[in-house]
């Protein structure tokens, strides 16, 4: 990924490029990721294929104009922060990783958490208050 940042500004760690995948995680998870990320490619009509992967690399001077501006304080701020710095024109790269799902513990996902998700999405695509 460091490699990549030499001509990125913002690199992704991306489970849903070719090269990418996701070990030990359930259908419906893995569905509902890729779906999503589907859906947010579709409607931002960008070529970002992992929007939700919080694998990430910036480069200074996109954290310090970017997150200033960043409000959603939650998961969906992996949405925010990279619409933001692709509305800036930075540039972004995706490389492939491999997944692995947590060993101990549990998702903390919900359909809260989704419908948090979807209200932050609506809100930041459509610039609503």
């Amino acid at each position: 990924m460091l490699k990549a940042a030499e001509k990125a500004d913002l690199v992704i760690g991306s489970r849903l490029i070719d090269g990418g995948c996701i070990v030990g995680r359930s259908f419906w998870r893995d569905y509902l990721s890729i779906v999503t990320n589907s859906v947010i490619r579709l409607l931002t009509c960008k070529d970002i294929f992992d929007w939700t992967s919080g694998l990430r690399v910036y480069r200074r001077a996109l954290w310090e104009d970017v997150m200033p501006n960043v409000h959603c304080d939650k998961w969906d701020f992996q949405f925010e922060s990279l619409y933001k710095t692709v509305k800036q024109g930075y540039r972004v790269r995706e490389v492939p990783i491999t997944f692995y799902e947590r060993a101990d513990g549990e998702s903390k996902f919900s359909l809260r958490e989704g419908l948090v998700f979807l209200g932050s999405f609506l809100r930041i695509v459509f610039k609503l208050k």
